[in-house]
């Protein structure tokens, strides 16, 4: 996740979104699209077949006339829609080829498979593969629809989101999910103008009065309403933790009002990991949004602001306060006309009653010209003062510093020499202040180039000239007696403005000071490629067809730094230059189709419909050429880095200088992998590498090789298998191997996916010139390789969940790996511990994560303070532990850290006695040396016990505990432990040593964390006492000034969150729970001595020989209370509110004790 902010200024109409005026909160990700002309789903659409091929219409054929006609009128669509990805990790664009079965064409060329669904109404999901293999899919339950209404029509919602719902790990292990709410959005409505020029009426042979005359008249003005199904994000989960999105309970003020408003903007972002102590989900930070308006009520011009950000830690005090300011002018209300062509604001006039959105300009009219548009001159004009309303200027920092934007519109100077303004800001200079010296650090930035990349002819606030043709009957035969010319000026261009890429003006040439241009110590020139847009000849239909060279723009072709000596020239210290490779461009022809007509036709037998060529009507649209159509075309290609070269100069002397020169070579316009680069040095020796990937293999559709096969279907594309590395020597002219590596891989665990296999490296002990890379045998797809290829590490096994299990290093033994923690965590490496598929040769749990760890046991964990590793031991108590060892021939080593004495350990019946080997804080490590396996386990005993392993005497163990901070523990082969303790922001505070000793302290402060906690305490009472029992209490105290923050209320948080943390903890564990005594009273009239009560037949009470003793019994119920018998004689025994019993002795069962009972045994 980011949080970005657009500094190219805010439009008249922008719309803030949920976090303010031109800041985004990039997460998750999302198809969309922009229409052209319908959307390609809808029931004419696209991709339901209406394209067609120009050349093949023949106006003569009803059929064919119909066609064109409909594609006039957008009744058919037949243009592609371009549609945009952006995820994590990848970005770009593509369409569908009506020419190749709708297959997408990504616009550039990407190494990126997309597949999509087409329902019966709809496009309804969208599945993304990167060249890793990983997997997104968009759309299956999440969309968001648009839908439009003006001039007295409802259009039908569209999809236009398709939103990130998961992303899927090639090899299975990790997912993250995506959940989404609901906000339905009544965008402002959106002004559309339109002024009617009649002129060149004629008639021929009729009659006047001619139903046609000159006139210039306003057209209608149409309100456009947009309303959006949105569905913001609420939640990311992801293993071991999520992101959850809070929105404010208010209602935002600057949109849907008056539409029955839910729209709310972000309060906050929290992030969470689960605390397997707890077992809940922790909060570890949080991200605080804090929002007010531009505008006023009054000015209808409300616009949500982001004020500050602030990070707090998991006890809620603040780590992190970010501050932002704006430029002081503000934008008017949304339907304001003061904005220029690109729609940001140019204070011309700010009241729709002077003026008009159609620009200013003078146009042909009737043989002459007229004036029409805004009453105000070059009321469309930019403006770089008002163009910079509410724009972002100043960003404080938790250090104390700032960092502050000038900026200004972009311009640029026309071929006549002119200086032109477009739409949209750039920086001039960044000033940045450390609070500590008083003169910032300055960049300041000179475009030396600048060119235009837009389309602003006034034609296209013009629908193309149309002829009307009234009709009427003469004879056996309609005629075009009486025409017009009709000319519809508009308020909204029908091209846009902004290309692909925003790129209204681009700077191929621009220099960066490090200063002012008069003052400074250097300065970086960069030039950058440019490639304008150009129009097809396809726009002679009357729909602006542009062919787009974004994918060519704003590439880096050199950097050149340099010093500003003492006079005042600049000397060049190093440059960097770039070079690009365009594969051959991809024209994809005739991808869409465009049509208009010239002609509309009116009067009483006509309804504009097509005139057929058979039809009574004359001219028809046929003989009148009524229609202009035409295919055209979308290019695709991409510009991949092939070289660079650097020069490092001499300072004293820059005709001297070093050189580097780089150069890459790529597979195909596919895959799109680097297969080779080369370096060429100072001296002139010539370093190359190839890489080889598993598509290289392919002979046809097959490699010939099962794990291969399913990589290239898999779309591994990036996945490296074989790379060797050469050296030209410039003196001997000799190309020799110098080293190579080969990677193998496998079928892993879950499937259909694949993992490492093994990784082999090149054994010479100097160049080689006989080389033989990796083959297949087609016949049995095994790998040949260089009979001198040595393996370096083989990854042997791995668990269900794709983890590593085990791997074996050259010359060593083989080493195994537990995973734990939802198989997130590594948690024990054991150095020659054999991976046994069915069976167990090592075992370990320190009773934290929710995993056994190849024991078996279930008693329940319980917390202890003093635990040797994480927060949890085992008291044996609660029930055994066993498990088995299966390594044949050899002994065994069991360990743990126990509280008390050593635990019972019993292998298939033989008690295996433990060693102490150290005793650290009341906890004693113990060590058992099993028999030769295989064997059975069993661990009992009254102690609690922690860190539990099981391994091959042979072997060794390291393992290691987590929280949601990260890495609490680590114990070396000797059950040696390190301990790393955070602080409440995750960050490691606290390295300490095997015997609680710190070895290493972090400690992290912002200028402003001057401020510190009040002295607190509170009284906590122990929650985990058995009934009848009386809990203990402790005081838990923060001393005064023990944390600091920026505010007495944060800093207090954080003493606050160590008390509510610790405190219950420190009661629990240290609090006594003295048992409830209550007095019973023992009475014996017999003057025969040796009576005595039990209760629950353990701790007898004698009665004394004749009279009355008071006794105190815990409270409770007891299943029996009895007396026992004394000699022959039978007597009668009594208990208060039981019947009396006669005999040798009596017995009651179930008797409570309870305080107040006053109860009494008596035997007469």
């Amino acid at each position: 996740m980011n949080l970005s902010y657009h500094a190219s200024g805010n439009k008249v109409t922008d719309v803030a979104s949920w976090v303010g005026l031109g800041w985004s909160v990039q997460a998750g990700g999302a198809v969309t699209r922009h229409v052209m002309g319908g959307p390609d789903d809808d029931t004419y659409g696209y991709l339901r077949g209406y394209l067609r091929y120009a050349p093949s219409l023949d106006m003569t054929v009803d059929t064919d006339m119909d066609y064109a006609d409909r594609i006039a009128y957008g009744l058919y669509d037949g243009r592609p829609d371009i549609y945009s990805f952006d995820y994590p990790g990848h970005s770009g664009k593509f369409f569908f080829n009506g020419k190749n079965a709708f297959k997408p064409v990504l616009l550039p060329s990407a190494p990126v498979g997309i597949k999509y669904t087409l329902g019966s109404t709809a496009l309804t999901n969208f599945t993304l593969t990167d060249e890793q293999g990983n997997i997104a899919f968009f759309g299956d339950t999440a969309t968001e629809t648009t839908q439009t209404a003006g001039a007295g029509a409802i259009h039908t919602p569209i999809n236009s989101s398709w939103l990130l719902e998961r992303m899927i790990s090639q090899n299975r292990r990790d997912t993250v999910s995506f959940a989404y709410g609901s906000d339905l959005v009544f965008y402002p409505d959106a002004t559309s103008q339109m002024q009617v020029i009649t002129d060149y009426v004629a008639y021929t042979g009729g009659t006047p009065p001619n139903p046609y005359h000159a006139s210039n008249v306003p057209g209608p003005t149409t309100s456009i309403s947009t309303q959006v199904a949105e569905k913001p994000l609420t939640e990311i989960d992801f293993k071991n933790g999520k992101v959850v999105f809070e929105k404010e309970d208010t209602v935002r003020k600057d949109i849907n009002q008056g539409v029955g408003n839910n729209v709310h903007a972000l309060n906050r972002i929290v992030v969470y990991e689960y605390n397997y102590n707890s077992k809940m989900m922790e909060v570890q930070k949080t991200i605080v949004f804090y929002k007010s308006y531009f505008g006023t009520a009054a000015a209808n011009n409300f616009r949500l602001r982001l004020d500050s950000i602030q990070i707090l830690d998991k006890a809620g005090s603040i780590i992190e306060h970010y501050r932002f300011k704006y430029n002081r002018t503000e934008l008017p209300f949304y339907q304001c006309f003061a904005r220029d062509y690109w729609g940001y604001y140019n204070g011309k006039e700010i009241s729709n009653t002077l003026t008009s959105l159609i620009p200013y300009m003078t146009v042909p009219y009737d043989g002459g010209t007229t004036t029409i548009g805004g009453t105000v001159p070059h009321n469309r004009d930019c403006d770089s003062n008002y163009m910079q309303a509410s724009v972002l200027d100043t960003i404080y920092y938790p250090t104390g510093g700032y960092t502050t934007f000038t900026y200004q519109s972009n311009q640029f100077t026309n071929p006549s020499g002119q200086l032109r303004v477009a739409g949209g800001l750039r920086v001039t200079s960044i000033k940045s202040y450390d609070n500590v010296n008083a003169t910032p650090i300055v960049r300041t930035y000179r475009y030396n180039i600048a060119d235009s990349n837009y389309f602003l002819q006034y034609s296209f606030y013009a629908a193309p000239v149309q002829t009307h043709r009234y009709y009427v009957l003469q004879q056996q035969h309609y005629e075009s007696e009486y025409q017009c010319n009709v000319s519809n000026y508009v308020s909204n261009p029908n091209i846009d403005l902004e290309p692909f890429d925003a790129a209204t003006v681009v700077y191929p040439d621009v220099s960066e000071y490090i200063g002012t241009p008069a003052a400074n110590v250097g300065r970086i020139r960069y030039i950058y490629s440019f490639d304008p847009d150009n129009l097809q000849s396809a726009t002679i239909a009357g729909t602006p067809v542009v062919t787009t060279h974004f994918y060519n723009r704003g590439l880096l072709l050199s950097k050149s730094q340099y010093i500003r000596k003492s006079d005042g020239s600049y000397q060049i210290a190093k440059k960097d230059s770039n070079f690009y490779a365009t594969f051959p461009e991809q024209q994809y022809n005739d991808v869409g189709f465009v049509s208009r007509k010239r002609f509309t036709n009116e009067g009483a037998a006509v309804t504009n419909v097509p005139l057929y060529p058979e039809t009574l009507f004359f001219p028809n649209d046929y003989t009148s050429g009524a229609y202009i159509y035409s295919n055209y075309f979308i290019n695709s290609e991409i510009n991949l880095l092939t070289q660079t070269n650097s020069y490092i100069y001499d300072i004293n002397d820059p005709t001297k200088y070093t050189t580097s020169i780089v150069s890459y070579t790529y597979s195909d316009t596919t895959h799109l992998q680097i297969a080779k680069t080369k370096h060429v040095d100072s001296k002139g020796n010539t370093h190359v590498t190839i890489n080889k990937y598993p598509f290289d293999y392919l002979s046809g559709s097959t490699t010939h090789n099962q794990v291969l096969d399913s990589m290239v279907n898999r779309h591994m594309y990036a996945s490296v298998v074989e790379k060797w590395d050469s050296l030209k020597n410039v003196t001997t002219s000799v190309n020799s191997i110098t080293g190579a590596q080969l990677n193998t891989y496998q079928l892993g665990s879950i499937t259909g996916t694949i993992v490492p296999g093994t990784i082999s490296t090149l054994s010479v002990s100097s160049p080689v010139t006989n080389f033989a890379p990796m083959t297949i045998n087609s016949g049995t797809g095994a790998i040949i390789k260089d009979s001198r290829y040595v393996q370096m590490i083989s990854f042997d096994h791995y668990d269900n969940k794709n983890n590593l299990a085990s791997y074996t290093p050259r010359n060593a033994t083989s080493t195994a790996i537990l995973w734990d923690y939802l198989y997130e965590n590594p948690v024990a490496q054991v150095k020659n511990g054999p991976y046994i598929s069915g069976g167990t040769g090592y075992a370990y749990t320190s009773f934290e994560a929710d995993g056994q760890g190849n024991w078996i046991f279930t008693g329940t964990p319980v917390t202890d303070l003093t635990a040797p590793t994480g927060s949890k031991v085992y008291p044996l108590g609660t029930g055994n532990i066993t498990s088995t060892f299966s390594v044949s021939g050899k002994a065994g080593i069991i360990s743990y850290w126990s509280n008390g004495g050593a635990a019972t350990v019993v292998c298939s019946g033989t008690t295996v006695t433990g060693t102490a080997m150290t005793t650290i804080g009341g906890w004693t490590y113990y060590e058992h040396v099993t028999p030769a396996g295989p064997f059975s386990i069993t661990i009992s005993g009254s102690v609690s016990i922690d860190e539990l392993r099981l391994y091959p005497k042979d072997a060794q163990m390291t393992t290691f505990t987590y929280s949601p901070d990260g890495l609490t523990a680590m114990a070396d082969t000797k059950g040696g432990i390190n301990h790393f303790e955070y602080d409440y922001f995750a960050r490691l505070k606290n390295i300490k040593d095997f015997y609680g000793n710190i070895v290493n302290n972090y400690y992290y402060h912002t200028y402003d964390q001057t401020i510190g906690n009040d002295a607190m305490s509170h009284s906590y009472t122990r929650t985990t006492c058995p009934p009848n029992t009386t809990p203990g209490s402790l005081t838990y105290a923060v001393p005064v000034n023990k944390y600091y923050s920026s505010t007495k209320a944060s800093a207090n948080a954080e003493a606050g969150f160590e008390m509510a943390t610790n405190g219950q903890a420190k009661a629990n564990q240290n609090c006594g729970c003295p048992p409830i005594m209550v007095n019973v009273t023992l009475t014996n009239s017999t003057g025969i001595s040796g009576f005595q009560a039990t209760f629950n037949g353990v701790a007898p009470y004698n009665f004394p020989s004749t009279g009355s003793t008071i006794i105190q019994v815990q409270q409770g119920t007891y299943a029996t209370v009895s007396i026992n018998a004394v000699g022959s004689a039978t007597h009668t025994f009594k208990l208060t509110g039981f019947t009396d019993q006669t005999g040798h002795s009596a017995s009651w069962s179930t008797v409570s004790v309870t305080s107040g009972s006053s109860l009494t045994l008596t035997v007469q």
